[in-house]
């Protein structure tokens, strides 16, 4: 039970994070967030892997993501 507690809350911790795609998410696959593969589900877009992702939710087990998306070159001057 404690690993159990401690693993929501762990999980829970991640909201923010930020890590590559290891896996095309077709809406899920998974992601390297804090140095560890971390099985994800983005908001229903397909994601490529290599694109960078940000935890937006932990819902129990299940860790939804968003695409970061990439400024452009003008806007970050």
């Amino acid at each position: 039970k404690f690993m159990d507690r401690y693993s929501r809350m762990k999980e829970a911790g991640l909201v923010g994070e930020q890590g590559p795609v290891l896996t095309e998410l077709r809406p899920s696959g998974s992601a390297l967030l804090e140095g560890h593969p971390v099985d994800v589900v983005s908001e229903g877009a397909f994601i490529a892997k290599g694109e960078l992702v940000r935890v937006i939710s932990v819902q129990g087990s299940r860790v939804v993501v968003r695409r970061v998306e990439k400024l452009p070159k003008e806007a970050a001057k």
